[in-house]
Parts: structure tokens; C-alpha cells; sequence
């Protein structure tokens, strides 16, 4: 049995309980929830002027949003977009993957506001991404190679499905459009690691993802790889709301949503080792050797938070029925912090908490900034300019960047921020409706 096969299987055990009466009462409350993102919101124009767009480069440093030709993603269900927009527990067999956060194509950026969405707005002939709700062998997939339920162990097997599917596409120029990939895994590795140590050390972890990385490094001209570092699943103790939720993460997240102090003792260990593991290898420059491929550590998931509700428990409108996955309003959240990573080369990100960004954020060496050098301009993330109290109770200062609002990192050419949501559009999008 396969990964897909066992999350189809844990899915199905779970709705068999359905026929209990606490169990359906829970699920009719939680179908009060809203967890759509405000009609009426206002993401951000994204319409600044990107220098020398036209003129395609050799150097993956010298890359902008119009030149990028293809778009793709590797993970888990979180990529794959399960229960997206799901109303129950029935829904969590669907993955809306046009909607996915690194990867969805669905509508615009006004209404989606994903990866995919917003390079689209420079360069509308971008290839591969996902449609609408079907699996990953689909043609509306696009490049989406997730699969829910896959771990650490499976991204080799995904890189080289990515790659051949890449060349027999004829509709792109395998050898000479740029392409962004991103990928992004652990969650399953990290809520199962009490069930098998060994097999989810930091370690295998680690050496399973420089495999993928390997053949793509072997095997894609001209790439930018976002690797983004794992969720905390340590969150999954606060999401344990109502029935429903609790009994569902029995299945999805074991280690994570349950087990004794030592074992939270363990995962945090573990976590803090996964994220210290692919910072040291992307830290090697293993990765650095052509001018035209490169891998980036994108780091906003290690600081995001669940947003509170006036009651100081987990805002469950940004999570999926099953309290786990991500909402509408989830997804949006994670494709405006992976973007803004991207765009600003920095350590720190926006996270799921309103009003939340790292304090004082620190670059331990130059990243390679896709779009981000001084010749891009009109480049800036502005996060809420208030500190907030996060799901563990610890307020952050929110001050960063000092930039005035009509600069732009790195750069001294003068911009509107026009590329990233500012401080009200933001906290708009992250609070609830």
C-alpha cells in the first residue's frame, strides 16, 4: 500500500465514525465556520514595472518574475491542496490543487492569490500550473507532482516524475525557460517520527531531500528551487477542537497532536534538527555550482503561528475541516509569505498571525535573490506595523524593515510597494472576515 492508499484509507476509517450522533453534531458546527477569504479584499495591484523583463538572462541572479516560463512543485497533501475548500470531513479525499498556495492557477491573483497567480501577472504564458480539483496524473495538474500522504522518502521518486513529465511536454523549451520549483515536505515525516525513529531521523530526512535535489541539480537547466522549510506540527496540540478534529488527528498527526512530554521533548528536537539539517545543506553551496541553477532556503513556515480567535484559541477558518489542512483563507496566507520571501532575500517572513513578522531578522550569508537585486526595484514586503501576541503566547516585535515605504530593499530606486500587500491589505487578508 502506498502513501496515497493509506491517507485514502485513514480518511475512509475516520468518516465510518461519522454514524456516531457526537461525532455528526460536532461536524454540523463545524460547518458554521467561514473559512473563505473576504470578497471584497484588495490583495495588492502588483503592477510595478520590472526592468529589463524582456532581455531573458543566463544567470539565475539576474531573474525576474517575466521571465519565468514554467512554474512546479513537489510535496504532500498541503501542496497537493486537500480539503481546500472543503465544507466536511467527505471533502478531505479532494485536492484542490488549482488553488494550491506554491502552485494554483485557479482564477486571478484578486481572488487566488498564489505563487503561481502572481507570476502570472508577468508573464501570462507561464506554464504548469494546477486547475481545479483532480489528482496528480491529471493534465490540470500541471507540474503539481504532491501526492497527500507522501514523506521525505518519496522526493526522489517525485523529482524524476517532475523531470520526465517536464520533457515530454512540448509545449515548453525544457532546455532554455526558466523554471521555479518549489519544494516543500516533512509534516508527515515529523507526525509519524514515534511510530519509527529511525526512519524519520533528521538524517534520512536530510539525505532523502538532497537526493531530489541532486537529480534536479543533474537534470534542470535553468532553475531557481525554493526549498521551504517544514511546518511546526507541534501546532497540531492547539488544533485539537471539538471531536471531529481530535479523532482525525489520531490518524493524520499521532506524534504531533498526542504522546507524552518526553515525546513533544523529541519532536521539538527533531523539528529544530530537520530545519538546522536543510539550512546546513543548502549552506554548502552544493547547489551553487552553475550559474543558471540554484537552491534557496525559504523560511516563513519555521515562524508561523495559528491566529487567535477574541477566546485565545486556534482561528480554525484557516484550516481545513479536519483542522489540519489548510482553508481557503490558509493557502492565501502561504503564497503571499512564500512571495514575500522570495522578493525581499530575507530570513524572516509573514506568517499565518496577524501582525506578526520576525524581529530584527539577520542574513547569515547573501541569498540568492530571485528578482530581488537593486536592478529589480519596486521590491518591498511592509508588515503590520503592531506587535501581537502568537499561539504560544509570545509577542514579537513587528518593526521590520525600517525601509521607508517608498524604498525598496537593496535598492535605492524609489517604488510605490506595489509588489506585496501592504500593512492594512495584509492584516485584511489574515484576520478573519
Amino acid at each position: 500500500m502506498d502513501a496515497s492508499e493509506e491517507y485514502t484509507k485513514m480518511v475512509a476509517d475516520v468518516v465510518k465514525k461519522a454514524e456516531d450522533s457526537a461525532f455528526v453534531a460536532d461536524m454540523q458546527k463545524m460547518l458554521q465556520i467561514d473559512r473563505q477569504l473576504p470578497k471584497n479584499m484588495h490583495i495588492g495591484d502588483f503592477n510595478c514595472p520590472v526592468n529589463n523583463a524582456s532581455v531573458v538572462p543566463t544567470s539565475v541572479h539576474e531573474l525576474r518574475p517575466a521571465n519565468v516560463k514554467i512554474i512546479a512543485a513537489m510535496g504532500d497533501s498541503l501542496t497537493a491542496g486537500t480539503g481546500i475548500l472543503a465544507k466536511n470531513i467527505f471533502g478531505l479525499v479532494k485536492a484542490w490543487r488549482g488553488m494550491s498556495w506554491s502552485i494554483g492557477g485557479d482564477e486571478t491573483v484578486a481572488t487566488v492569490p498564489t505563487l503561481a497567480n502572481i507570476i502570472r501577472k508577468y508573464n501570462p504564458n507561464v506554464k504548469g500550473f494546477a486547475l481545479g480539483v483532480c489528482d496528480r496524473d491529471d493534465p490540470e495538474a500541471g507540474y503539481n507532482i504532491a501526492r497527500p500522504g507522501d514523506k521525505s522518502i518519496n522526493m526522489p521518486e517525485q523529482a524524476v516524475m517532475l523531470v520526465n513529465k517536464m520533457m515530454a511536454d512540448t509545449s515548453v523549451d525544457f532546455q532554455n525557460d526558466w523554471k521555479v520549483i518549489t519544494l516543500f515536505i516533512g509534516g508527515n515525516d515529523l507526525c509519524q517520527f514515534c511510530l519509527d525513529r529511525e526512519k524519520h531521523s533528521a538524517d534520512n530526512y536530510v539525505r532523502r531531500i538532497l537526493e531530489a535535489l541532486d537529480y534536479l541539480h543533474a537534470h534542470v537547466p535553468r532553475a531557481f528551487v525554493n526549498l521551504v522549510q517544514v511546518l511546526d506540527v507541534r501546532m497540531a496540540t492547539m488544533l485539537n477542537q471539538g471531536l471531529v478534529c481530535s479523532t482525525i488527528h489520531v490518524g493524520f498527526c499521532p506524534c504531533g497532536a498526542y504522546g507524552t512530554d518526553n515525546t513533544y521533548k523529541e519532536l521539538t528536537e527533531l523539528l529544530n534538527d530537520y530545519w538546522t539539517g536543510l539550512d546546513g545543506l543548502v549552506g554548502t553551496g552544493r547547489y551553487d555550482t552553475r550559474d543558471d541553477f540554484t537552491v534557496v532556503l525559504q523560511p516563513f513556515f519555521k515562524y508561523t503561528t495559528p491566529p487567535l480567535t477574541p477566546e485565545g484559541k486556534a482561528d480554525l477558518s484557516y484550516f481545513a475541516p479536519d483542522c489540519f489542512h489548510f482553508s481557503e483563507k490558509g493557502h492565501a496566507a502561504a503564497g503571499l509569505a512564500l512571495w514575500n520571501n522570495m522578493v525581499t532575500g530575507r530570513e524572516g517572513g509573514a506568517a499565518l498571525t496577524p501582525s506578526v513578522s520576525r524581529s530584527s531578522p539577520s542574513v547569515r550569508r547573501p541569498r540568492p535573490g530571485i528578482w530581488a537585486s537593486s536592478s529589480s526595484a519596486c521590491i518591498r514586503i511592509i508588515p503590520p506595523s503592531t506587535p501581537a501576541r502568537t499561539a504560544t503566547g509570545v509577542t514579537r516585535d513587528a518593526s521590520w524593515p525600517k525601509t521607508p515605504a517608498s524604498r525598496c530593499p537593496r535598492s535605492t530606486t524609489p517604488c510605490p510597494a506595489c509588489f506585496c500587500p501592504s500593512a492594512s491589505q495584509l492584516e485584511s487578508l489574515l484576520s478573519s472576515p
